[in-house]
């Protein structure tokens, strides 16, 4: 005889969603990260996303739909924009994107799960840093070949960096 099992998942979480490419049906580009989202909403959860701003620098967090979003500075929101810069000109935007998402992950109050999505992958070291502060799980979804893809396409070329995007 079978038992099926059953995840118990709190009413009212709070979720600390984390995505630099969040895009809403408005904008161009894939929308998983906003439909995902609005769906944790319309079940109860309280769901904050940290995402690269669309302006020049940070905004005020503001509400979409009943996601709570914070846009930070740093890195590139338009993932097609990003996929046509040049190679050195991309790792310096995905560098620059996880120390400001830092910051606000780690200023936002109590989440009961911490949810990070790439691309791209340095997505990790906020996630990380915000699961640990907050005593939360993380939930790390990779949606591309990473770290292989850009290592195979010459991005990263340095075996110190093909060793610290695998450590990650």
């Amino acid at each position: 005889r079978r038992l099926a099992s059953v995840t118990v998942v709190p009413a009212h979480m709070r979720i600390l969603y984390l995505h630099q490419f969040f895009k809403t049906r408005e904008g161009s580009g894939g929308t998983r990260s906003y439909e995902f989202a609005r769906h944790l909403v319309a079940a109860g959860h309280q769901v904050a996303m940290v995402t690269a701003s669309s302006g020049p620098g940070p905004r005020e967090p503001h509400d979409v739909d009943g996601i709570r979003v914070v846009e930070v500075g740093g890195g590139h929101r338009d993932y097609v924009a990003a996929t046509g810069m040049s190679y050195a000109r991309r790792v310096r935007s995905f560098a620059s994107f996880p120390a400001a998402a830092t910051r606000a992950a780690l200023s936002e109050r109590d989440p009961g799960v911490v949810f990070a999505t790439s691309p791209p992958l340095t997505i990790a070291l906020p996630g990380i840093a915000a699961a640990r502060r907050h005593g939360a799980p993380l939930v790390f979804e990779v949606r591309d070949l990473w770290p292989e893809a850009p290592i195979q396409m010459g991005a990263l070329r340095q075996p110190a960096a093909h060793r610290g995007a695998r450590l990650v």
